[in-house]
C-alpha cells in the first residue's frame, strides 16, 4: 500500500510513499496519536482516535463523531475534553 500528501500534490508535489504495515497514524500537535487508520484488503478502513491528546491548544476527548456528508463522503471530528 502506499500513501501521498493529498495537500501536497495539489502544489505539484506527486511524491508516493511505501506504507507496508496497511496503516497510518495522525500526530497531534503534542506528538500523541490524533487517528489511527488501518486498511482491510477488502476496502474496509478502521479508525480509531488513539488516546488523550491536546491539538491546536485544546485536550480532545477520546470519542468519534462521525458527521455524514453524501454517500461518499464523511467528516470524523473529536471534540475538546469536558
Amino acid at each position: 500500500m502506499k500513501i501521498r500528501d493529498m495537500h501536497a500534490q495539489i502544489s505539484g508535489d506527486d511524491t508516493v510513499y511505501d506504507m507496508p504495515s496497511g496503516g497510518v497514524e495522525i500526530l497531534a500537535d503534542d506528538g500523541e496519536t490524533l487517528i489511527c487508520v488501518s486498511f482491510g484488503r477488502d476496502g474496509e478502513i478502521d479508525i480509531s482516535s488513539g488516546g488523550s491528546c491536546k491539538h491546536r491548544g485544546v485536550v480532545l476527548d477520546k470519542t468519534l463523531i462521525i458527521i455524514p456528508r453524501a454517500t461518499n463522503s464523511i467528516v470524523l471530528k473529536r471534540e475538546a475534553y469536558k
